[in-house]
């Protein structure tokens, strides 16, 4: 509380009952991570890679049924990126599979390759896929 009250996240002012009042800033909701409803707004049709990228495994809420998943993270840049943009991509297999098989399997050489990429599938199921046609 003192730590807050000297960063004047703390309201000094006393609330009816008692007690300090906080103030709060709204913290950022959007993910760092690219996702299907960015790609369709920004229309984007491809990304940089800008670091070799790190395995990553997805924890799903408790409850959901659904189970945990490990997939390759990489830093990616792409046209128009702006501050507070999402700066990575949590790919699914089959795009990990496409790259290596455009790449090679070791991401240190992907970094500055472009690949296309476009969105398959529908509702639920629509992802982010390498556009295995147009990327070289």
């Amino acid at each position: 509380m003192k730590i807050a009250k000297e960063r004047g996240l703390i309201d000094t002012r006393k609330k009816p009952r008692g007690g300090d009042r906080m103030k709060i800033e709204k913290g950022n909701t959007g993910s760092d991570n690219i996702s299907v409803a960015f790609v369709e707004e920004r229309k984007l049709t491809k990304l940089k890679i800008i670091n070799e990228g790190e395995m990553n495994t997805y924890t799903p809420k408790e409850g959901s049924g659904d189970k945990p998943t490990t997939r390759l993270l990489i830093g990616i840049s792409y046209e128009g990126q702006q501050d507070g943009d999402p700066k990575h991509w949590r790919m699914n297999n089959t795009s990990r599979n496409a790259l290596i098989d455009i790449y090679g399997d070791d991401t240190e050489k992907w970094i500055g390759k472009e690949p296309e990429i476009t969105l398959e599938g529908t509702g639920e199921f629509r992802h982010i896929t390498i556009d295995t046609l147009r990327t070289k």
